[in-house]
């Protein structure tokens, strides 16, 4: 976050800027490599994918939520990422990638059906509690608190966490090794 402002302000200038925001930021698929081909076709769940910044963990989310989406429908599926603005550049990006790839799988998702939510959200939390999704994705979840991984361990049957200890914007947050400690039950 640039020094000075807040996230508000963020995204105020995002709203008032949309056509700022890059046309498609998520690469085709067919160009995904190795390792990212593999996660995104792993039919299991409950998996955490670690990798350094600009690795494609957020593209990898992205896609893997959006066939889900085209799997079960927008009420089974969430996308969980830690700021407004981030939540925001998803959604504008992936309406822009359906247009321009055409992708036969996405083209009847409506982008403002989609349960794409930040951290914060008070819903979200009641939600979760109440196991309202079947599948939850969360990027960036080196930022996240243990105790809403916990909420997520014990209320969502299938779930997948994309994240990098090194880039961790606040103290006291989850580590990918206590993350694999909660969700593998040995807390």
């Amino acid at each position: 976050m640039a020094v000075g402002l807040s996230e508000n302000d963020l995204m105020n200038d995002l709203f008032e800027q949309k056509k700022k925001i890059p046309d498609v930021w998520l690469i085709p698929k067919k160009e995904l490599e190795g390792i990212q081909n593999d996660i995104l076709n792993n039919q299991t769940y409950n998996f955490i994918v670690t990798g350094s910044a600009g690795s494609g963990k957020t593209v990898l989310a992205t896609y893997k939520f959006m066939e889900l989406v085209a799997l079960y429908g927008c009420d089974e599926v969430t996308l969980v990422v830690y700021t407004l603005s981030l939540m925001e550049f998803i959604k504008c990006g992936l309406e822009n990638t359906i247009k321009t790839y055409k992708d036969e799988t996405f083209k009847n998702v409506n982008i403002d059906k989609l349960n794409i939510f930040n951290a914060g959200n008070k819903k979200l939390s009641d939600k979760i509690s109440e196991g309202s999704f079947n599948y939850i994705l969360i990027d960036e979840t080196q930022d996240m608190t243990e105790e809403f991984i916990k909420n997520i361990s014990l209320n969502i049957k299938n779930f997948m966490f994309f994240g990098d200890d090194e880039q961790t914007l606040y103290k006291n947050r989850i580590s990918m090794e206590r993350l694999k400690s909660i969700i593998n039950k040995k807390d």
